[in-house]
């Protein structure tokens, strides 16, 4: 039996809901776990994040120029590094509360820049090792940041393969994964932040993987895979 996109986000919002709360239940020890008196966030910093999404979002969702659009993401990007440099992947449990914390995921996946991922990246890895982020949401995004910087290919828009195979689409009433270019180079990726192997992580959530089934996805939105 398949499951659905929409269940596979419900079954991860509740692990990472299961994981916010147990944070609230196990003893400080170090920088790893959090009281409720802790979890003091920053509101200008929240505010600043959802002022950059509410950005993000008009250009996408609203009729501008080429011009304004890549204006906006181009200040993005500046705060954005400046941010990621300053506080760090600000994905932890005692960072952003819930709405901003996925303001700011879609705000790093929208960037087309490698040097905000490379800065951003650093700071995550260190995050997984210190046990404060759980791997299986930085593969997600890393997956879907990796499909928002597409390319121009004789006109059309083309996406790279994704780099652990993580995240899902779906087709036909049946979800997917998306595809990477080598099996084993992505189960070695995998196992470097902690996640399981591709065939586990596909057997777990009852998807697919499928590369023809990819490309007829992208093919339906007037995109192609880079196959070189």
């Amino acid at each position: 039996m398949f499951f659905s996109d929409y269940k596979i986000q419900i079954i991860r919002l509740m692990h990472n809901l299961l994981l916010y709360f147990l944070s609230f239940l196990i003893p400080p020890t170090g920088n790893h776990y959090y009281s409720i008196a802790s979890l003091n966030y920053d509101k200008e910093l929240i505010s600043l994040i959802d002022s950059l999404y509410k950005e993000d979002k008009r250009v996408r969702l609203t009729d501008v120029s080429r011009e304004e659009f890549l204006r906006v993401d181009s200040i993005n990007l500046v705060k954005l590094t400046e941010l990621t440099k300053r506080y760090g992947h600000l994905l932890g449990v005692r960072d952003l509360d819930f709405e901003s914390m996925k303001n700011y995921e879609t705000l790093i996946t929208h960037q087309q820049s490698e040097m905000i991922l490379e800065i951003w990246n650093d700071k995550i890895l260190a995050g997984i090792s210190d046990g404060d982020l759980d791997p299986e949401r930085y593969a997600d995004i890393i997956d879907i940041a990796i499909f928002h910087r597409f390319k121009i290919i004789n006109a059309k828009p083309a996406v790279d393969y994704s780099r652990y195979g993580n995240s899902t689409f779906q087709l036909d009433n049946q979800s997917f994964s998306y595809p990477v270019k080598d099996v084993e180079k992505a189960d070695k990726l995998r196992r470097e932040i902690g996640v399981p192997p591709l065939k586990y992580h596909l057997e777990e959530l009852g998807i697919t993987y499928d590369v023809e089934a990819y490309k007829r996805w992208l093919e339906s939105m007037g995109m192609q895979l880079i196959e070189e």
